[in-house]
């Protein structure tokens, strides 16, 4: 009996020395999302790729022009291989001249389709590193603010979980740094010049 009480005694001070030994839970919380869109690189990536957006729908459109043109000149053609009034050997050529046309036609349309798909995958990409520089940056400053305020947990309250439901059910806005990093972020931020019409 004394034996069983002294490993009793031996057990409950482990678990005291191991409850010693854990560092007091500290909650940070912070929205990423918010902190993602509010940051000025962030926007300033936007407006570049809304601009390369609008340049590429440019070409788009130059090209679609192009292919309008060979669509023309190819029915034109088509009329002049039916047209009676010419000699057969000219209605001959135009459709023959209207084939070869044809072939430019697609191999136009093949062109816009591929520079189309080009296009989009090479913005869908620059727009994943861009996001993906942002959050390692993001997640980084976020990093040192729980070290520096002695953090144990950070969590971010912006996505739902895989049941759809926010990760984050609940926190108190005390805990909530998200303001704080957005200040840290944008700090350095260029100033906003703003234009005022002139009024007659």
């Amino acid at each position: 009996r004394p034996k069983n009480t002294f490993l009793i005694a031996v057990a409950v001070g482990l678990s005291a020395l191991v409850a010693q030994a854990q560092p007091a839970i500290s909650v940070m919380t912070v929205n990423l999302a918010d902190a993602y869109d509010g940051y000025y690189k962030t926007k300033e990536a936007n407006d570049k790729l809304r601009d390369a957006q609008e340049k590429a729908q440019e070409q788009i459109e130059a090209l679609n022009q192009e292919g309008n043109v060979l669509v023309e000149s190819y029915q034109e053609m088509v009329e002049q291989s039916k047209n009676t009034a010419l000699t057969e050997d000219a209605r001959r050529k135009a459709a023959e001249d209207a084939q070869k046309k044809l072939e430019e036609i697609q191999t136009k349309q093949a062109e816009v389709t591929q520079f189309g798909q080009n296009t989009q995958r090479a913005l869908a990409q620059r727009q994943k590193t861009h996001r993906d520089l942002m959050f390692d940056e993001i997640t980084g400053i976020v990093t040192d603010m729980a070290k520096e305020r002695g953090a144990t947990m950070v969590f971010d309250s912006s996505g739902p979980s895989v049941f759809g439901a926010p990760v984050l059910l609940y926190a108190d806005s005390a805990y909530d740094v998200t303001e704080e990093l957005l200040e840290i972020l944008n700090k350095d931020a260029p100033e906003v010049v703003e234009v005022e019409e002139a009024t007659e």
